[in-house]
């Protein structure tokens, strides 16, 4: 029987990778079960700290050789991230509502919060600014260029364009935006008269 990805049959699904179908068979044994359920809640983040270390500085042209994967790496943790969103959204609500709860209160937000810091100088020392700000430059400019054609085609693009969108989502969208500058103004001026 294929599996839908979200049944939880045990076929594998149409067009599946190789690595995850090896997975699929590892998750599948009694000895990889009790491994995860035995070790899953001692994870230390110090043990994540040593193992980063001890990656890195053992040997530093394996290490560079591997961090030259990071793109790959991401691309794959954020479709892995979007897919956990979709099959997390089919669970009953109920359940979802606890599982976020235990989560909200066992993850350590102090130290997600300490992440931008921490990454501050890498970005600052490989010119990331520089890259971001040539990166939204040429959005600007590919979207400039989109317009300018559009228009060449179609002197009424503005007029198409707008008849495509939805006026009473704009309005309702303006109209909380409006609503909360509002309270955040009202908030600011009861702060500062309220010192005196």
């Amino acid at each position: 029987m294929a599996d839908d990805g979200r049944s939880g049959t045990r076929g594998s699904a149409p067009g599946e990778g190789a690595g995850t179908r090896v997975l699929r068979e590892i998750m599948r044994t009694p000895a990889f079960l009790d491994v995860v359920r035995n070790n899953i809640g001692s994870l230390d983040p110090e043990d994540a700290r040593g193992l980063v270390r001890a990656v890195l500085w053992e040997d530093v042209e394996v290490s560079l050789g591997v961090t030259g994967t990071v793109p790959e790496v991401v691309n794959y943790l954020v479709a892995a991230a979007g897919e956990v969103a979709r099959q997390l959204g089919g669970m009953p609500p109920a359940l979802m509502e606890r599982f976020l709860e235990r989560m909200a209160d066992e993850i350590d937000l102090d130290a997600i919060r300490a992440l931008p810091g921490e990454f501050e100088p890498l970005l600052r020392s490989v010119g990331l600014e520089r890259a971001a700000a040539a990166a939204i430059g040429g959005a600007v400019n590919q979207g400039a260029a989109f317009v300018s054609r559009a228009a060449e085609r179609n002197p009424l693009f503005v007029r198409d364009a707008l008849r495509a969108v939805d006026s009473m989502a704009v309005g309702r969208a303006c109209l909380a935006v409006a609503r909360s500058l509002g309270l955040w103004m009202i908030s600011g001026i009861t702060r500062v008269f309220g010192r005196r």
